[in-house]
């Protein structure tokens, strides 16, 4: 009705500056809920399903890489918000600035009552459309990539900080190796290359004091360590991978004896041995490996390539499925 009085009492050209001024102004206030909405999913660590991409690979470490991909662009959506926001408000001052110079001070007084409070009522029915939509994608997201990844079957309660952890995979590394760890490496890389002494002595030079320098870093909050020291502690269960399917299990240690003993208890399959015979094996390789030398059908570095040096005898373990 405010609209229609307008139109016929100061003609098309106000009609036309209230109704920009109305439509920038309902802009501005979806757009003020929306950067709201968004600044909630990343403080959350929760992706609209805009920004949700589905990895090529179905492994965690492929999850995590797409949705961390994901947080980059629900970032450049907010950056965005922020540039239509500053957009529309002054779109919205620009067209009430030039209808309140047309029509007077009172009736645009009177304009600004009736666009506040659709404004008012806009924001309300959208913040509601957006609260629902949170509940049901944060939903969506933490059942879906915690459920799938950890199978739990023991009777330990994990924790939320235990779940973030074992999510990273069994074989994240999250520290810096030693420096005698490092140097070990180092040392076998330069006896593995086979160079002179002198451009051993300058990379060592150059690497020591690098190393020296180096702060330890960990990727791990203090919470997260703990859940480690936790879940290493408790001596009740065990934490494998799958057989397939890359998922992360717990389960409880006895019962995953009692189906070791299982398996180990079928002799068509294992077999009971006196002794360990991998000194013995490891003697018969070696002799067949020097009977070929002696024969000149390998040359003595090949038979020192194949040799058998400080045997480890295999470990039986077991996977669930």
């Amino acid at each position: 009705l405010m609209f229609k009085l307008i139109g016929i009492q100061f003609g098309r050209s106000a009609l036309k500056l209230a109704r920009r001024w109305e439509k920038f102004a309902l802009r501005s206030t979806a757009t003020r809920v929306q950067l709201t909405f968004l600044h909630d999913c990343l403080r959350r660590d929760i992706l609209p399903c805009c920004v949700q991409y589905k990895p090529p690979i179905n492994s965690p470490a492929a999850i995590r890489t797409a949705h961390s991909n994901g947080k980059r662009m629900l970032k450049q959506l907010i950056t965005d918000a922020h540039n239509r926001l500053a957009k529309y408000n002054r779109l919205t001052n620009e067209f009430k600035t030039a209808f309140s110079n047309l029509v007077g001070v009172n009736l645009t007084s009177s304009l600004t009552t009736c666009i506040d409070y659709k404004t008012k009522l806009n924001a309300q029915n959208k913040k509601m459309s957006l609260q629902a939509k949170f509940v049901k994608i944060a939903h969506k997201q933490q059942k879906t990539y915690q459920e799938v990844w950890i199978h739990n079957t023991s009777n330990h309660s994990i924790t939320e900080d235990e779940k973030k952890v074992l999510l990273r995979g069994l074989n994240f590394n999250y520290c810096d190796a030693s420096h005698i760890e490092f140097l070990a490496n180092l040392e076998h890389g330069l006896a593995s290359q086979h160079l002179d002494l002198t451009a051993q002595q300058a990379i060592r030079q150059t690497v020591v004091p690098l190393l020296s320098r180096h702060h330890p870093f960990c990727t791990l909050t203090s919470a997260e360590i703990k859940a480690i020291r936790t879940l290493k502690s408790d001596h009740t269960i065990t934490v494998l991978p799958a057989d397939k399917g890359r998922v992360t299990v717990v389960m409880n240690k006895d019962e995953y004896i009692h189906k070791a003993h299982q398996l180990l208890n079928d002799t068509s399959t294992y077999t009971l041995v006196n002794k360990d015979p991998t000194k013995t094996t490891t003697y018969r390789i070696n002799m067949a490996l020097k009977k070929l030398q002696d024969q000149k059908q390998i040359t003595m570095e090949e038979r020192l390539k194949i040799i058998t040096k400080d045997p480890v005898i295999a470990r039986f373990y077991g996977l669930p499925k």
